[in-house]
């Protein structure tokens, strides 16, 4: 599993902070983003850091990008 974390802001010391926790320096970081490849975290010590953080934090599938999936959205107001 591939370790994500998201935040408008996200700075270099909170990337920093959850490299140490991990063990390891991200795989990849862009601005707002960084990604651990292969953690050996489960879901709520993945959540924990992303709380300890203020951080959008999640596990996801090796090979799985967002291109994967579709949205659709409609706006239901009748008003």
């Amino acid at each position: 599993m591939n370790l994500v974390v998201q935040h408008p802001e996200l700075s270099d010391a909170t990337v920093d902070a959850l490299a140490a926790r991990v063990g390891a320096p991200a795989t990849r970081r862009a601005e707002g983003f960084a990604r651990w490849a292969g953690v050996g975290l489960d879901r709520e010590a993945a959540q924990a850091l992303g709380q300890a953080h203020q951080v959008d934090a999640a596990l996801v599938p090796a090979g799985q990008r967002l291109d994967d999936f579709r949205l659709i959205a409609f706006d239901m107001d009748s008003t």
